[in-house]
C-alpha cells in the first residue's frame, strides 16, 4: 500500500461491537444528533441492567475506530469507563454503527499513546510507514485534548452517512 492510499472503506454490515449490542440497519433518511470527539466514552444500553462501553479512537467519513471497554452491570458514568482496562484494543466500523448501536454520549478524556496499541497494529498491518502511523497517532492524541464539538447532525443517505456541521 502505498503512502497515498488512505484507510479501507468500511461499507455497513449491521454487526455489534459485541454480541449484547442490539443493532438495526439505518433507513433512508434516518437522523441522528451525536457528539463525535475523538477519545469520547459511549455506551449503549443492552439489557435493563447492562451497558457496553466503548471509546472512539477516530472517525472519518466512512469509518471509525473504536476501543471497547466492556460491560458494566449499572449506569455507566465516565469516571467508572475511564477506570476500566479495554476488552478489545481496536475494532474498524462503518460509521453506520452510530446509527445502529444508539450510543449515547458519556464524555471525553484524552487519548495516550498507549490507547492507540491495538490501532497501531492495525495500520502496520496496512503497511503504513512508522513516521505515518506516528504522525497520525499524534494527531488524534492532539484532537482528544480539543473541546469537543457540539452534537454532530448526520443523515443516512443512498448507504452511506451524511454529517453536517
Amino acid at each position: 500500500m502505498s503512502e497515498s492510499e488512505s484507510i479501507p472503506d468500511y461499507k455497513f454490515n449491521p454487526m455489534p461491537v459485541s454480541s449484547f449490542i442490539q443493532t438495526s440497519v439505518p433507513k433512508e433518511g434516518d437522523e441522528l444528533d451525536l457528539t463525535v470527539q475523538v477519545g469520547a466514552y459511549y455506551y449503549s444500553q443492552i439489557r435493563s441492567d447492562s451497558y457496553e462501553v466503548v471509546r472512539l479512537l477516530e472517525s472519518r467519513a466512512d469509518s471509525c475506530h473504536f476501543q471497547v471497554i466492556g460491560v458494566i452491570d449499572s449506569l455507566p458514568t465516565l469516571e467508572m469507563a475511564i477506570g476500566q482496562i479495554p476488552t478489545m484494543l481496536h475494532i474498524p466500523l462503518g460509521l453506520e454503527y452510530f446509527f445502529s448501536a444508539q450510543l449515547v454520549y458519556m464524555g471525553t478524556a484524552p487519548l495516550t499513546d498507549e490507547d492507540f496499541l491495538g490501532y497501531r497494529l492495525y495500520l502496520e498491518d496496512l503497511e503504513w510507514s512508522e513516521a505515518r502511523i506516528d504522525g497520525t497517532i499524534s494527531d488524534l492524541i492532539g484532537q482528544s485534548k480539543e473541546k469537543p464539538m457540539s452534537p454532530e447532525h448526520m443523515t443516512y443517505h443512498y448507504g452511506e452517512v451524511v454529517s453536517r456541521y
